[in-house]
């Protein structure tokens, strides 16, 4: 197999690969590869990818209020060195707050920095753990108003914020559901 065959034979082994079981001597992209490389997802691209979702996979192994502090670190660290995304940050807190004072603006940027860290890293949790840790970690208020609805056709909506994904995981877990998502740029990501 060549190497980019590597890539596809993780994919179809679900990840595992014995150590020396797959040869890289030849360069020759099957047609998988070949359609992630067109669709803009490299070789280099694809195992940055990759190392990360593992390196989230690792994270979702740790205690709760480890992954929180990880989390807030990170998000920490982000509003530092984001300058870009923290000016448009700063930018929209200003056209949509315009009576609220600098300070007041940096601490909920620097804090939503934090959350959407969290946010991304806690994920780890939804994807990989058992059912019963997501629901030892979920809380949810006014549950009497869905439980109105369970038994009917519902379309629920919900805003794009940093914890709808916990309310997602929290309904799939009561009832039928079905869910829709947009494809992410990086396709190894969507698949």
């Amino acid at each position: 197999k060549g190497a980019y065959d590597y890539f596809d034979a993780i994919d179809r082994l679900g990840g595992m690969v014995e150590p020396g079981s797959l040869s890289t001597t030849c360069a020759v992209p099957t047609p998988n590869t070949q359609r992630r490389i067109a669709a803009g997802c490299g070789q280099g691209v694809l195992m940055l990818a990759r190392l990360g979702v593992f390196i989230l996979w690792l994270i979702h192994l740790l205690p709760f209020r480890v992954i929180v502090a990880f989390g807030n670190g990170i998000g920490s660290l982000l509003y530092l060195i984001a300058a870009e995304r923290r000016n448009v940050g700063d930018i929209n807190l200003k056209l949509c707050f315009p009576e609220m004072t600098e300070a007041a603006r940096k601490k909920l940027l620097r804090e939503h920095f934090k959350m959407f860290t969290r946010g991304l890293i806690e994920r780890s949790i939804l994807w990989w753990a058992s059912a019963e840790r997501i629901r030892s970690l979920i809380r949810v208020e006014g549950v009497e108003h869905f439980e109105a609805i369970k038994d009917k056709s519902s379309i629920l909506l919900t805003p794009h914020f940093v914890g709808m994904d916990v309310g997602g995981q929290w309904i799939a877990q009561y009832s039928d559901t079905v869910c829709m998502y947009a494809n992410q740029k990086n396709r190894y990501l969507t698949e």
